[in-house]
């Protein structure tokens, strides 16, 4: 298969909301192909290391076409963590399904020359790295943490009363001669 990028983003721009790649892929031979494109991220302290952040499996652009197409969508294709700022660049594959054994089904890769980052301000990832609680949140710790330790004291004393009752009554109950005379005997007759 030959590949084809037809629309991407520009080198060094920023992604902000909507991205909307498109792609021609072509086999001479004319035998189905499956192809998409994967968005690679670069990975810390490395300048050439890129890995796969996410993958589209694209949409035709139109019945018996061989025009392709995939559109991410800032905040819902992103992952949970931080990239702004880090470089990402597009990597398009496609390869023949094509079953006979004299078919080519090697594996075609091109890698956009063109990197760009992102960018979204993601309250909650703020959020969560700050760290410091307000008074409020940590007052409220503290009489939940209370209730807690009230409730696991009662039930301990409540549980305490209730074996204490039970020893009472078995002690004060406990086994007669009779009782015992009669588990021997029914021992003897299961004998």
């Amino acid at each position: 298969p030959q590949i084809t990028i037809i629309s991407e983003l520009e080198n060094g721009s920023v992604w902000e909301d909507v991205m909307m790649v498109r792609w021609i892929v072509e086999d001479p031979d004319g035998d189905p192909i499956e192809t998409g494109v994967k968005l690679m991220i670069l990975q810390n302290d490395s300048e050439t290391n890129y890995s796969e952040l996410l993958r589209c499996i694209p949409t035709l652009m139109a019945n018996r076409s061989n025009d392709y197409f995939c559109i991410w969508v800032i905040p819902s294709n992103l992952p949970s963590y931080d990239i702004n700022d880090r470089p990402l660049h597009l990597e398009f594959f496609a390869y023949s399904t094509n079953q006979s054994p004299a078919a080519n089904n090697e594996l075609v890769i091109i890698a956009s020359s063109n990197t760009f980052t992102s960018s979204w301000n993601n309250d909650t990832i703020e959020d969560s790295n700050s760290g410091a609680l307000t008074d409020e949140e940590i007052s409220k710790q503290k009489k939940i943490l209370m209730a807690a330790i009230i409730g696991l004291i009662t039930s301990l004393i409540c549980g305490a009363f209730v074996v204490k009752k039970y020893l009472e009554r078995f002690s004060r109950d406990g086994f007669s001669d009779d009782d015992a005379r009669g588990l021997v005997a029914n021992g003897d007759e299961s004998a």
